[in-house]
């Protein structure tokens, strides 16, 4: 038996980080998620923390910044955007990532990022709108005036990230090979499928 590399991408408030970590040290693999926000930084030369809202409001196609990737003005300084210059990183650093084996990475458009390959388990997590606000609320500690807001915000902002990038549309069931209902199976069931799901010949 092996296990594959597992991808998640998931709404905001559905226990999606949570459930990949518990999938990582259940299949004794390592698990990513703010570290390559780090290693892109470290790659920039800018802190993660100034680069965090960078990371979701990235603007044009990722082939727009493929191109401008070998553009320079007159001096010498690469025309692409900050936010064009993070995403690249971090696919660069993704691509490095899974060439030591199996993992686990949390967004940033990993499942297209590694589209060529065919040992990757891509997966969304979703659920109701009511138990995710139920959710950021008594997990996350967001006031019940700003929860309904902060949901609508953090999904737009994951949608547009995965849509601009990957040209396709964030949560659409036919970009992944297993979509789940934290909300309705729970955070262990959820874990169990990715776990199961994960093993092949």
């Amino acid at each position: 038996m092996g296990t594959r590399i597992i991808t998640i991408e998931r709404q905001y408030a559905t226990g999606g980080k949570r459930i990949a970590k518990m999938v990582a040290e259940k299949l004794g693999i390592p698990y990513y998620n703010n570290q390559i926000l780090e290693m892109a930084g470290e790659k920039i030369g800018l802190p993660a923390d100034y680069l965090r809202d960078v990371e979701e409001t990235t603007s044009g196609s990722l082939l727009f910044s493929l191109a401008m990737a070998a553009t320079v003005n007159s001096t010498g300084v690469t025309l692409m955007s900050l936010s064009q210059q993070l995403f690249l990183a971090e696919e660069e650093i993704i691509k490095e990532i899974v060439k030591d084996g199996p993992c686990v990475i949390v967004g940033r458009c990993s499942d297209y990022i590694l589209r060529d390959r065919d040992d990757c388990l891509n997966v969304f997590i979703y659920g109701d709108r009511e138990k995710r606000i139920d959710r950021a609320m008594n997990v996350y500690n967001v006031p019940r005036n700003e929860v309904e807001s902060m949901v609508r915000k953090m999904d737009k902002r994951r949608a547009n990230f995965f849509t601009t990038s990957a040209q396709k549309k964030w949560g659409d069931r036919d970009n992944y090979h297993l979509c789940l209902d934290s909300g309705t199976l729970g955070i262990e069931k959820c874990v169990d499928l990715i776990v199961e799901a994960a093993k092949f010949e």
